[in-house]
């Protein structure tokens, strides 16, 4: 398996030698190859970060907890504050909805 892998990785290898001696036709491919995976990872990384962003969001707003994320400084106090606003409006929530059924 290792002889078969080795094989298809060389032939698959477009970053392969040292860029002195990459032909200047081929140093065109290898760049935008190169920037995209860069790009790419960029924008893994953020989509991942606001993904969080928005879970430690909706579980501060609806008092479920902080999760698995862990945060410090000022943030960790605008979460506390996203928290009693959250309780507050859902209590509110809470007795208007029970009063329209009671009337």
């Amino acid at each position: 398996g290792t002889r078969t892998f080795s094989w298809l990785l060389s032939k698959v290898d477009v970053l392969k030698g040292t860029w002195s001696s990459t032909e200047d036709s081929k140093k065109a491919g290898k760049s935008v190859l190169i920037i995209g995976a860069f790009l790419i990872a960029i924008v893994y990384d953020l989509f991942i970060k606001m993904l969080n962003a928005l879970m430690l969001s909706i579980n501060t707003f609806t008092t479920l907890g902080f999760g698995e994320i862990p945060i410090k400084g000022l943030p960790r106090y605008l979460a506390i504050i996203q928290g009693f606003i959250g309780w507050f409006m859902l209590t509110i929530f809470s007795v208007s909805l029970i009063s329209q059924l009671l009337n």
